[in-house]
C-alpha cells in the first residue's frame, strides 16, 4: 500500500502481517494531525486504536495512530480480541452468535454544537450512549440535560489532552500542573504521546477523580468511563483509570486484546502486558469488556453513509462492538473550532435520518447502551 493522501496531508502506512491474518497498519501522521483523525480503509473492517507508546518503543518522535484490522472470511474464527464469544452476551440474555453494538457519541460538552446534537439524537433514539468532557466549556449544559433527563446514558470521557489550536482547555486540579499534565500555557498537552511521556500517575489519578466527582456532583448518573484520544492507554495510567471507574461502580473502557495484539497495535511491551493482564482480570472479575472499536474517519467527507454502513456490517457474531461518532450541529462555533466540521454535521444528519437504524435492523445487529453493561458490574 502506498502513501495515502487526505485533505489534511499525506500518511505513509506500513503493513505488517501477523498471525491469523491480523494486519497492523501504522499511519505515521504529521504532528499536527495527531488526535484529530482516525483512518478508515474499507477494503478491510478496521479497528482503530490511538497509540500511547512506552518510552523507547520506536517512532517515539512521530505522531502515530495504530490501526488493527482483520481479514475475516466465512467460516473463520473471530480474530479481533479473543476467539471465544464475549461473556457479556449471555449475561445480557443474548446468544453467542448475536452481533451487538453500542452507538456512542464522543466529545459531548466540547462545544455547544456537540451538546445540542446529542440531545436531538438521544430524543430520537438514534444513539444508545455518550460521554461528556468534564473540563470543557459546555460541560455544564450537558450535565443540566442529564439532570433533567436521568435516563440519559452518559459516561465520563476521561480528558487529558486538548487537541485544537483555536480552543484549548485545561485541568481541574492543581496536581496536574506540577504532575506533567500541562504545557507551558497550563493547558492539557495536544497529544496522547505527551501524556504518556510526561504525566505522573498520581496527578492523573487526582485529575480523573476530580472529573468523575464533578460529573456526579453536576447531576449525571454516570454509566461508564472511557478515554479521549486514548490518553489513558498507557500501562500505569490505565491502572489508575480502571481503578477510578471501579471505585465508582462503573465499567471502564476495556478491550479484550491479548498482549501480542496490543503490541502489534504499536504499544510497547510493558504497556501491552499491563493492558492485557488488567483487562483479562477485569473480565474474570465480571466487569463488562468490549471487542472492537469502530469509527469512520472525520478526515474524509465522501460517502460517509456508505462507509458507516460498511463499518456496521463488519460487526462479527459473538462480539460487543463500540461504534463511535462525533455529531454536531452546524454552527459558527463548530466551523471555527474543527477543520472536520462537515463530517461532524454529517454524522448528526445521517443518524437522525433513520437510515442507520434501518441498516442495523436489516443486518440483525442488536443495539445496547452502557447502562445495561453497568447493571452487570460485580
Amino acid at each position: 500500500m502506498g502513501a495515502i493522501t487526505t485533505r489534511f496531508g499525506t500518511v505513509n502506512p506500513l503493513n505488517v502481517k501477523g498471525e491469523n491474518s491480523l494486519s497492523v497498519v501504522w499511519l505515521m501522521m504529521k504532528p499536527r494531525l495527531s488526535g484529530i483523525t482516525y483512518r478508515w480503509d474499507y477494503d478491510l473492517p478496521l479497528y482503530c486504536v490511538p497509540t500511547a507508546r512506552d518510552q523507547g518503543a520506536g517512532c517515539s518522535k512521530r505522531r502515530c495512530w495504530a490501526i488493527l484490522s482483520t481479514n475475516i472470511r466465512p467460516g473463520e474464527k473471530n480474530i479481533v480480541g479473543y476467539a471465544r464469544p464475549n461473556p457479556v452476551l449471555r449475561r445480557l440474555g443474548l446468544s453467542d452468535t448475536d452481533r451487538v453494538v453500542l452507538i456512542h457519541t464522543d466529545d459531548i460538552g466540547m462545544c455547544q454544537a456537540s451538546v445540542s446534537a446529542f440531545q436531538e439524537l438521544w430524543e430520537a433514539g438514534a444513539v444508545s450512549c455518550g460521554a461528556a468532557m468534564v473540563p470543557c466549556g459546555w460541560f455544564n449544559a450537558a450535565a443540566d440535560y442529564c439532570k433533567a433527563n436521568p435516563a440519559v446514558d452518559m459516561g465520563v470521557h476521561a480528558t487529558l489532552t486538548s487537541e485544537w489550536q483555536a480552543y484549548r482547555w485545561g485541568p481541574l486540579t492543581a496536581e496536574a500542573i506540577s504532575g506533567g499534565l500541562v504545557d507551558e500555557g497550563h493547558r492539557f498537552h495536544t497529544t496522547s504521546e505527551a501524556v504518556a511521556e510526561k504525566a505522573d500517575p498520581a496527578a492523573v489519578k487526582a485529575e480523573l477523580e476530580a472529573q468523575f466527582s464533578r460529573a456526579e456532583a453536576a447531576g449525571i448518573d454516570v454509566t461508564h468511563m472511557d478515554t479521549h484520544m486514548g490518553s489513558v492507554m498507557h500501562g500505569p495510567l490505565y491502572e489508575v483509570f480502571a481503578d477510578i471507574a471501579l471505585a465508582h461502580g462503573v465499567p471502564p473502557f476495556a478491550l479484550r486484546l491479548t498482549a501480542q495484539q496490543w503490541a502489534k497495535g504499536g504499544y510497547g511491551a510493558e504497556t501491552s502486558e499491563t493492558l492485557a493482564r488488567r483487562i483479562t482480570q477485569l473480565e474474570e472479575d465480571g466487569v463488562p469488556t468490549l471487542d472492537r472499536i469502530l469509527s469512520v474517519t472525520l478526515a474524509d467527507e465522501e460517502d460517509r453513509i456508505g462507509r458507516t454502513k460498511r463499518a456496521l456490517s463488519s460487526i462479527q457474531p459473538g462480539q460487543v462492538s463500540y461504534f463511535i461518532l462525533h455529531p454536531s450541529h452546524d454552527t459558527p462555533e463548530l466551523r471555527g473550532l474543527c477543520p472536520d466540521w462537515r463530517s461532524r454535521v454529517m454524522d448528526l444528519e445521517m443518524f437522525l435520518s433513520g437510515e442507520m437504524a434501518d441498516h442495523l435492523k436489516a443486518e440483525n445487529i442488536q443495539v445496547i447502551g452502557y447502562r445495561s453493561l453497568k447493571a452487570l458490574m460485580p
